[in-house]
């Protein structure tokens, strides 16, 4: 299902089994201090840039608990024609907004039905700057919509309290716990759905180690942190009896889980370093073809000359124990390069092989892409 697809490979038995129940209990749970009203906004612009573009649609939700108490939803005229992509993006069109109010009536009314409650979106400072920015002039800046302190970010919100998910954007996470209410990039639609996502997220924040909330919130606390409170809030009802967080005692407690599977320095292997036995020129000619390894992770394999002499260097590499540095173009296919002499080698010898990367960018990919299609492979290549 969505959820699974979504939960990090490797996420240990019980962070998944709590994931699995999430949606359930944000409906049954009492989260005390923390239901009060919220009103969750959502907005559909021309474009990126408040300088140049519009809003062409509004919605809001007054949030109360579980329970959706109020809705607010408007087409905007933005003033200048709707692009192409972004009518086929929302479905709304030109002729849709004729007729609607401008950018600055809309945001009058959408202050009123705010009033002084506090504002939560998803990736708001989006939202929060083309709200802002179309403001009427006369509108009150004490309103929480028009402050200049941040809105309550439940993109943030969720990289803290759901850390085993691949993504955070509005749409896998409604795929994934609220699917009968998910995210369509209209307004409402995505106020509906983030309005459901936000308890989750609430609920996912008392799934975390005891005390780690609690010492989340007293991070900097002379600095301004829109989450701040509301990560103390839950803390407190949800781990009301949590002593103060221990990385060390969590850490030992996650380790005493899972099975040992030792694995000994390649300097101390009975021989050394002589007794390692190596990936063969021939045997990565073969995994790098299309009828290899390669071929069965990629369906439009083309085999590199350039990504096979990379490998065998580094194959060579690891069975002397030698240093080696490479530059290698763009096109090479540099991660399957190094990835693969490196598995095959680490299966064969029984040893750990790590891979250090400059960028978080890079490390996902390997994490969430390459290495569980090397994974799947090896184990069909295994079977057969």
């Amino acid at each position: 299902d969505a959820l699974t697809r979504l939960i990090i490979p490797g996420t240990p038995a019980d962070v998944v089994r709590h994931y699995q129940t999430l949606a359930r209990r944000a409906q049954e749970m009492m989260l005390g201090t923390v239901e009060e009203e919220f009103v969750v906004l959502d907005t559909e612009t021309t474009g990126f840039s408040p300088g140049r573009d519009s809003p062409i649609e509004i919605a809001a939700a007054i949030v109360s608990g579980s329970e959706i108490v109020q809705q607010f939803s408007t087409f905007v005229d933005p003033g200048q024609p709707i692009p192409e992509l972004i009518s086929e993006l929302t479905s709304i069109t030109d002729s849709d907004v004729q007729g609607a109010p401008s950018p600055e009536e809309a945001i009058t009314e959408l202050i009123e039905f705010a009033g002084d409650r506090r504002v939560i979106a998803h990736n708001a400072a989006f939202d929060q700057g083309f709200i802002q920015a179309f403001a009427p002039p006369f509108a009150s800046i004490d309103a929480p919509l028009l402050a200049p302190n941040p809105w309550i970010d439940t993109v943030d919100l969720a990289r803290i309290a759901l850390p085993r998910l691949r993504a955070h954007n509005l749409e896998s996470l409604s795929a994934a716990f609220a699917p009968e209410q998910q995210s369509t990039h209209r307004a409402i639609d995505d106020v509906e759905a983030l309005c459901r996502i936000w308890r989750v997220l609430l609920v996912a924040l008392g799934d975390l180690p005891a005390g780690l909330p609690r010492l989340f919130a007293k991070f900097h606390e002379d600095t301004p942190w829109a989450l701040r409170g509301i990560i103390k809030l839950v803390g407190d009802h949800l781990q009301p009896e949590a002593q103060q967080f221990s990385l060390n005692s969590a850490r030992s407690v996650r380790l005493c889980e899972i099975s040992p599977n030792p694995k000994i320095d390649a300097m101390e292997l009975d021989g050394g370093i002589a007794s390692l036995k190596p990936v063969s020129r021939s045997e990565l000619e073969h995994a790098y073809s299309a009828k290899g390894l390669m071929g069965a992770m990629y369906a439009n394999f083309e085999p590199r000359v350039e990504q096979v002499e990379m490998a065998a260097a580094i194959a060579d590499a690891y069975s002397s124990g030698t240093h080696l540095a490479i530059e290698a173009g763009t096109c090479v296919g540099k991660s399957m390069a190094y990835l693969l002499p490196q598995a095959l080698f680490a299966r064969r010898n029984q040893v750990t092989c790590g891979v250090a990367t400059k960028t978080n960018a890079l490390l996902d990919q390997l994490l969430y892409h390459e290495l569980p299609r090397l994974q799947e492979a090896l184990a069909s290549a295994h079977n057969g």
